[in-house]
């Protein structure tokens, strides 16, 4: 074969592996270009994190609270978290649904946040030292009532009556018996009243319907089943005004505050109602990510004007005062945030 002939063949064996090798890179970067642009495998690179709320039963402050955040993490943070609420009994059985990692997001109060990250009282042996708190959301204020007709306008009449005083081991139920352990009554065995466990929700009725003399309510005020029940109903509201019986109730209760309801508040209230109050909370476990727990922080507050519409949001639930009250530890990821504000961070009493 001549030279000119073999020289034609390598030239052109060449120019089709060129092109090849042209048409393969062309294909790669075209593949390459496609995932880049693809929102569905950004959106596969993302890891949201599940967040289940436990709250309380329903028509309570914790649960319209509990959705309200829910509804505002998943609009404002939809990249990174998928949030939803529960109901529960309450702040006691949330304690225990945190601890045992059953949910990542707890509505607390201290009546129940004191003892159990000390191991004392009803958590004797029990005791929650992973437990952090992300933000004081408002207090859950005590307000019970009895029927006007039935002539009880103490806690002292309440002795010998049948009182709603909520859902067995709910946190209701837990406020109701310190409360009415600070003026010497005890329901246990039925020694000084006829308890009636009954959820929150089923009390309006119960009051009208004569079935019961009186029942706790408690929840930020206003509390709207109580509003319905003296709508439709007269009421007398119980007050805490014995010097004696607060002193002896916030010594052997700490967690409770003194609180005054403005007159007006309630249909009926024609003077201000003196009672006792606790401080409620959004809890987490101390190993939830601090960088996530900081973008939850920073969008309740930095948002909250898009929770204008719960009762209470508004005029409780501010900056300045999320962090006081707390008697345990603030989760770092909230810390940071409090700091970045200029917030002052209360110290946590042993």
């Amino acid at each position: 074969m001549e030279k000119s002939t073999w020289k034609s063949i390598v030239a052109l064996i060449l120019l089709v592996g060129m092109f090849t090798l042209v048409a393969c890179s062309a294909e790669k970067a075209e593949k390459a270009e496609d995932v880049k642009a693809s929102p569905e495998s950004k959106q596969e690179q993302v890891e949201k994190t599940v967040i289940s709320i436990a709250t309380a039963n329903l028509g309570t402050g914790f649960y319209t609270w509990g959705n309200a955040f829910a509804q505002l993490w998943n609009k404002e943070l939809p990249d990174l978290v998928k949030a939803s609420a529960q109901a529960t009994a309450g702040s006691e059985a949330n304690i225990g649904l945190l601890q045992q990692k059953e949910v990542n997001v707890s509505f607390l109060n201290n009546l129940s946040v004191y003892p159990s990250y000390r191991g004392i009282g009803q958590f004797e042996g029990q005791e929650f030292k992973d437990m952090r708190m992300i933000a004081g959301i408002y207090y859950s204020v005590g307000t019970p009532v009895t029927r006007a007709d039935s002539g009880i306008t103490t806690y002292e009449g309440l002795k010998g009556k049948k009182f709603a005083v909520g859902a067995a081991g709910s946190g209701f139920e837990g406020m109701a018996k310190e409360a009415l352990a600070a003026h010497d009554i005890d329901y246990i065995d039925r020694k000084d009243l006829t308890p009636v466990y009954i959820g929150y929700t089923e009390v309006p009725d119960q009051l009208k319907n004569k079935f019961i003399d009186g029942g706790w309510f408690s929840g930020p005020v206003p509390q709207a089943a109580l509003s319905e029940v003296a709508t439709t109903m007269s009421v007398n509201y119980l007050s805490v005004t014995d010097p004696e019986v607060i002193k002896k109730w916030k010594e052997k209760y700490p967690w409770w505050s003194e609180i005054s309801v403005p007159k007006g508040t309630y249909p009926g209230q024609n003077e201000d109602i003196k009672t006792m109050g606790i401080r409620c909370f959004v809890g987490v476990r101390a190993d939830m990510n601090e960088e996530l727990v900081y973008q939850l922080t920073k969008t309740l507050f930095e948002k909250r004007d898009q929770m204008f519409h719960i009762p209470g949001v508004e005029d409780y639930f501010t900056l300045d005062a999320a962090p006081q009250g707390i008697l345990t530890p603030l989760h770092p990821g909230a810390e940071r945030y409090y700091k970045e504000k200029g917030i002052e961070i209360p110290t946590v009493p042993k």
